[in-house]
C-alpha cells in the first residue's frame, strides 16, 4: 500500500507560480514528482480563491480569441475592432 505524501501551502504555491508563468503541467509534476492529476487540483483551488470568477476568466478568453479571429479576417488594420474592444472595456468596467 502507497503512503500518503502531505505537501505544505508553499510548496503547492510554488508549483502553482510555476504553471502560471508558462512551464506546462505534465513538465512541472514530472519535475516536483507530484502526480499530475494533484497539480490540477492545486490549479483549480487557486482559480476557486482568486478573486477574478472562473467565469469572468473564460468569457475575457473567449473574447479575446473571437478579437483576433475578426482582425486576422478583416481587411483594415481594425479600426472598427477598436472601438469594439473600448466599448467592451467600459461596459465591464461599469459592471465592477
Amino acid at each position: 500500500m502507497r503512503q500518503r505524501r502531505y505537501y505544505n501551502k508553499e510548496f503547492k504555491s510554488a508549483a502553482v507560480y510555476v504553471v502560471r508563468s508558462g512551464r506546462s503541467v505534465n513538465s512541472v509534476a514530472d519535475v516536483l514528482g507530484v502526480p499530475r492529476r494533484t497539480l490540477r487540483g492545486w490549479l483549480n483551488q487557486d482559480l476557486q480563491a482568486s478573486e477574478t470568477p472562473r467565469s469572468q476568466k473564460w468569457t475575457e478568453k473567449w473574447f479575446n480569441f473571437h478579437l483576433e479571429v475578426a482582425r486576422l479576417r478583416s481587411p483594415k488594420s481594425g479600426t472598427s475592432i477598436s472601438l469594439r474592444v473600448k466599448t467592451w472595456t467600459a461596459a465591464r468596467g461599469a459592471r465592477r
